[in-house]
């Protein structure tokens, strides 16, 4: 006799089990998911890992039975994609209360699907994917995973996932959220930190410019630097925290001019015949010189600054500096130049002007 009650026990302990075990299971099948073998207890939504494929439900639940997305593996900052789901419900198709597409990384909305009759659709553009989570891409593009869940008047759920490539396109990358950038600029050179516009300066007597990227095995930063003061190139560019390019030619320039002396009367032909008597502004002061004309100007004295003029002469500017030879990163320019240039050759000297330095910086 006590056998049998025992018996009875173990019996109605196992169906207790039994039925909770099937409980749990029925609410994890509403929900539309696979219970833990752990715990068997369901969560209140899909786990992440279950979705990407029709989920199940109970009779009457929507299925997504197709997610497709045009194009097809790759949205570029140039192109939008399309977004296609087909979906089923036994309960009719007027069941079907709508769906939308969702980022299942935040959980947050890209937008309602369009359609009726199982058919939707939703275009998204480049700029509306990176409005609800940022695009950072590598060159050749990163994966990232959509998600569609559409839903029944008894308010059960479908959910289904699609992945798709975004890239830039070629070897563009992503330095800021959606904005694609090539890593050969000086905005971003060999790599998104490499900011070569960071060295550029602009105060008097001295100029710094970022002018290029160049992608050897290093990648490096080639910088153009001038400035006033007469010193050889390592110098110069080091105290801008950058390396004089040794593979480059640097310059000093010098101050260029001829002397326009004051004649009479206007438009007469200058001495020589090398000019003629012209009304030219000297310093907010209406003045009539000599001023050259011809291709030959050696009939006038060299100059850098009017006070190189005699006879009340006033300093006429060539076109631009003159250079005057090659110099290496430790070579320094001397102070002087002889006037010798393409127009002829002056008497006198020209004096230093400027340096032109070529830099580099990785």
């Amino acid at each position: 006799m006590a056998g049998a009650v025992m018996a009875a026990a173990v019996m109605a302990a196992s169906w207790a089990i039994r039925a909770r075990h099937v409980s749990k299971t029925a609410v994890a099948w509403r929900v539309g998911w696979t219970p833990s073998a752990a715990n068997h207890v369901a969560p209140a939504a899909p786990p992440k890992h279950a979705r990407g494929r029709p989920v199940g439900g109970p009779a009457g639940t929507p299925t997504i039975t197709s997610l497709t997305v045009n194009p097809t593996a790759l949205l570029t900052s140039q192109a939008s994609g399309i977004f296609n789901a087909t979906v089923t419900d036994p309960s009719g198709l007027g069941d079907i209360t709508g769906g939308t597409l969702r980022d299942p990384m935040t959980d947050m909305s890209y937008g309602d699907f369009a359609g009726s009759n199982g058919t939707y659709t939703i275009t998204l553009s480049w700029a509306e994917i990176n409005e609800v989570r940022g695009i950072m891409v590598p060159a050749g593009g990163s994966v990232r995973v959509f998600e569609a869940v559409f839903t029944d008047m008894m308010g059960n759920s479908a959910f289904r996932q699609v992945a798709v490539t975004l890239s830039c396109g070629g070897l563009l990358v992503t330095c800021a959220p959606g904005e694609c950038r090539s890593l050969d600029s000086t905005a971003a050179c060999g790599s998104c930190a490499n900011d070569c516009t960071a060295v550029e300066m602009s105060v008097p007597g001295l100029e710094v410019d970022a002018t290029g990227c160049q992608l050897d095995a290093v990648p490096y930063c080639t910088v153009t630097l001038t400035e006033d003061v007469r010193r050889n190139c390592s110098a110069a560019c080091a105290d801008q925290s950058l390396e004089c390019d040794t593979t480059e030619q640097h310059f000093g320039g010098y101050a260029s001019g001829y002397c326009a002396e004051p004649c009479s009367p206007l438009d007469s032909p200058c001495a020589g015949g090398n000019g003629s008597c012209t009304t030219v502004d000297v310093e907010g002061t209406p003045t009539d010189l000599c001023i050259w004309t011809s291709t030959d100007v050696s009939m006038f004295p060299a100059c850098s600054q009017t006070s190189d003029c005699a006879n009340s002469g006033v300093c006429q500017p060539l076109s631009g500096d003159v250079v005057g030879a090659p110099l290496s990163c430790s070579e320094t320019p001397p102070a002087t130049l002889p006037a010798v240039t393409e127009l002829g050759t002056q008497t006198g000297d020209f004096d230093f002007a400027q340096m032109y330095c070529q830099c580099r910086r990785p």
